[in-house]
């Protein structure tokens, strides 16, 4: 991330993780969150803050509870030099944590990175991906794929007396067989235990935790219930309810991000465009109700964005065109 190309206000951040931000200020955040470079921007700023000690992110309030706070506030106002304070006091806030944070992303962008949280000797380790797909290989043979922005934590002994690993995000493992010593994700409150077996697991926008199975048996259980989920089969925990579910189908193309390969069977271009979004990580461009009837079936295995691209304007004779981490499709529809 280019920290200099965003446009959050670097105070109101500051301010905001610092749990200090008024609901003002917190409404002028989420306003600005709806743009996707700083949603971005400000969720790499999240992770970098949480691996600080003791750190807490605060939520951001709902736009009616914050509003129903600030009325009765309106006509009230501070004295000036208070004012000035409170700017001096948030402005060199600003400053430390910009600094920090752009530090951080320089020394981590690109490149998992073990973390000790401040501890010579701390007894776990830390991979996080940024802004690149990264592989793990762990001790007992078995890999895990993180998709960006998210991170996995072990103990540095690990596979030595178990196999525990705690995830935020999503990553693709593919685990090797040990009877003796099953191999257990921890993600919120839901755990995650295999034998071996190769599955996929993220955190939605809604915040619930889906797990698709490639190959294999996973359990996935809470402190009051339990799921077992086979190969081709996915389980949905409902963090809300505490419930798990069982759907009898996954969805290959959500993890182009690990293969590279897609199977389009006439679906939207809208959705061949989010698919290519969250696996190849640009942001697309469109006009969607002019291309709201345009549809495609094609199979792509490994290969690039560029590819894939010049088929879909062959096939539906539309323009791409790449601007940074943009990709803009131009073109007369298909109504």
């Amino acid at each position: 991330m280019n920290v200099e190309d965003n446009k959050l206000d670097t105070e109101l951040v500051a301010k905001y993780l610092a749990g200090e931000a008024s609901p003002q200020e917190a409404m002028r955040l989420q306003d600005l969150l709806q743009e996707p470079g700083n949603k971005k921007a400000f969720e790499e700023y999240v992770q970098l803050w949480q691996l600080l000690p003791n750190a807490k992110v605060t939520e951001v309030p709902l736009v009616k509870q914050s509003w129903d706070e600030i009325q009765p506030k309106l006509s009230e106002k501070k004295p000036a030099h208070i004012r000035r304070i409170l700017f001096n006091r948030y402005t060199a806030a600003a400053c430390v944590i910009g600094i920090a944070l752009v530090a951080a992303l320089v020394w981590w962008k690109n490149a998992a990175i073990e973390s000790t949280a401040g501890k010579k000797n701390s007894a776990f380790v830390t991979k996080i991906a940024l802004d690149e797909i990264i592989l793990d290989s762990m001790t007992d043979g078995s890999t895990v794929t993180l998709n960006r922005g998210s991170n996995l934590t072990y103990a540095k002994e690990f596979n030595q007396r178990s196999r525990e690993v705690t995830l935020n995000g999503e990553a693709f493992f593919s685990v090797a067989p040990n009877k003796n010593k099953p191999f257990v994700i921890s993600i919120d409150d839901l755990k995650i235990q295999v034998v071996g077996t190769e599955f996929n697991v993220r955190r939605l926008a809604d915040q619930n935790i889906e797990v698709q199975v490639h190959s294999g048996v996973v359990k996935m259980y809470t402190a009051k219930k339990e799921l077992l989920v086979v190969k081709n089969q996915t389980g949905l925990y409902i963090k809300s309810t505490g419930e798990l579910k069982l759907q009898y189908a996954i969805d290959s193309n959500s993890i182009g991000y690990v293969t590279h390969s897609f199977a389009f069977n006439d679906i939207s271009l809208i959705q061949v465009c989010s698919y290519l979004s969250q696996a190849y990580h640009v942001n697309f461009k469109l006009d969607t109700n002019k291309f709201s009837e345009c549809r495609i079936t094609a199979q792509f295995k490994d290969e690039s964005l560029e590819y894939i691209l010049d088929v879909i304007d062959a096939t539906l004779n539309t323009v791409s065109r790449k601007q940074g981490d943009t990709i803009n499709i131009e073109g007369n529809g298909c109504k």
